[in-house]
């Protein structure tokens, strides 16, 4: 059966994806420099004992995304590939694929300001926290991949409804942590 839209795999935590992100992240800091007020690994490679794509998701924090257009090049010449907000309004977006069109990061660019960046620091930390939601999520991963494997782009909606459950529980976690 053909597979739909990028190649892709769900598999166990790797350790080795940490040495990519900080790998990664160099690179960012050095296109970047002074521009990003912070670098995070997010996303499910940054989660310990949790299956994921193997794929490093990176935040970039700036004060404002009109400071990015400058650097587009660099980050370029780099090796990356540049959509711009295609993907998510309010977001610029960088990717490197392997040869064979599979996704090896994304590099997500917001501003201080932007939601995303807030909720996706709120929703690693409470996955690395909570075991238990840890392994729903998990297993909900791989449930969705093995009823998918060859259509990359059903995945996301097959896990929404525990991932948006469990973004939920991070904010309240994440609040309750404030006080």
């Amino acid at each position: 059966m053909e597979q739909k839209g990028r190649p892709y795999r769900v598999e166990k935590y790797n350790p080795e994806w940490k040495t990519l992100y900080e790998k990664e992240r160099a690179i960012i800091l050095n296109v970047f420099g002074g521009i990003a007020l912070r670098v995070e690994h997010i996303g499910s490679t940054s989660v310990e004992e949790l299956w994921a794509k193997p794929q490093i998701d990176i935040l970039v924090v700036v004060d404002s995304l009109s400071l990015v257009d400058s650097l587009v090049d660099a980050m370029v010449a780099e090796g990356y590939n540049y959509h711009g907000e295609s993907v998510v309004p309010g977001e610029k977006y960088f990717t490197r694929d392997a040869s064979t069109g599979e996704r090896l990061v994304s590099v997500h660019v917001c501003s201080k300001d932007n939601e995303r960046s807030i909720s996706s620091i709120y929703f690693r930390d409470y996955l690395r926290s909570n075991s238990e939601d840890r392994d729903l999520y998990s297993k909900t991963k791989i449930q969705a991949y093995d009823s998918g494997k060859t259509d990359r782009e059903d995945y996301p909606a097959k896990k929404k409804e525990v991932s948006e459950s469990i973004k939920e529980k991070a904010k309240k976690w994440h609040e309750a942590q404030e006080k």
